[in-house]
């Protein structure tokens, strides 16, 4: 599989830390920020481009950029005919968010709306501890994310 990772913030890392050999192109406008992230992941099939509409041949998208710029990537993204992965939150803007879900709900598009926080290394250990069993056996698992309400705002929630 080869992946499109749009932006090399700290959400890229995220995915460039579990999906290293999947990673075919790392695009950002910064392009040595971009080259700089290739080589900290040692992503050794990732090539590094400043513009994402360059990339040619891939299998899925992962937008990862600032969210003020969701809108544009991703008008972009989604007539490319590959799964797409977008970064939350979807948009910054009602109108935008409105444009969005029209554009993506047209056809038969595969979206998955990402946090990447469930790709950290405290979610993978517990994964593992539960895989093993360290904890016993599991009878039920409630899972919240709660957030006071100035992160909420902060983060569009």
């Amino acid at each position: 599989m080869k992946i499109l990772l749009i932006g090399s913030g700290n959400r890229a890392k995220a995915y460039a830390t579990y999906m290293s050999e999947e990673i075919a192109y790392v695009c950002d406008h910064d392009l040595e920020k971009a080259e700089k992230l290739i080589s900290k992941f040692s992503l050794k099939n990732a090539k590094a481009f400043r513009d994402y509409k360059k990339c040619r041949e891939f299998d899925g998208i992962i937008i990862a950029v600032p969210d003020y710029v969701h809108e544009e990537v991703f008008n972009w993204a989604v007539v490319q005919d590959v799964p797409i992965l977008l970064e939350k939150p979807v948009a910054v803007r009602n109108d935008s968010l409105k444009n969005m879900l029209e554009k993506g709900s047209a056809g038969d598009k595969k979206i998955i709306l990402g946090f990447t926080l469930r790709y950290t290394f405290m979610y993978r250990k517990i994964q593992e501890l539960l895989n093993e069993k360290a904890i016993g056996e599991i009878v039920l698992v409630e899972a919240n994310e709660t957030l006071d309400p100035l992160h909420a705002a902060k983060f569009f929630r």
